[in-house]
């Protein structure tokens, strides 16, 4: 797969792990891993331009780091959905902006 560079973000899936509510001491919920992403399982890497460009459908409800391509910052992680990113697109270029 080739990562396109041009697109403005990049958002790192992932799920929860053997951890998640397994029975044991080192059990953990899911807002472990929501506030936690990337201690959970990877699984996919979407790109786009905007929130509609970036949300699959099948990733929803899944975990996220969403990246500017510019710098490689991260500007919002948690659980998955369309609202989520498109509230950390808006904030992050309003932020720009000023």
């Amino acid at each position: 797969m080739k990562m396109d560079f041009t697109l403005k973000y990049v958002i790192v899936v992932t799920s929860e792990d053997e951890r998640y509510n397994n029975g044991k001491e080192d059990s953990k919920v899911l807002d472990f891993f929501a506030n936690s992403p990337w201690k959970g399982v990877f699984e996919c890497i979407l790109t786009g331009d905007n929130a509609d460009e970036l949300m699959d459908a099948d990733s929803e409800g899944l975990f996220y780091q969403l990246y500017e391509m510019e710098n490689g910052k991260r500007i919002g992680y948690g659980v998955l959905s369309y609202d989520a990113l498109k509230n950390d697109i808006e904030e992050w270029e309003r932020r720009k902006i000023k």
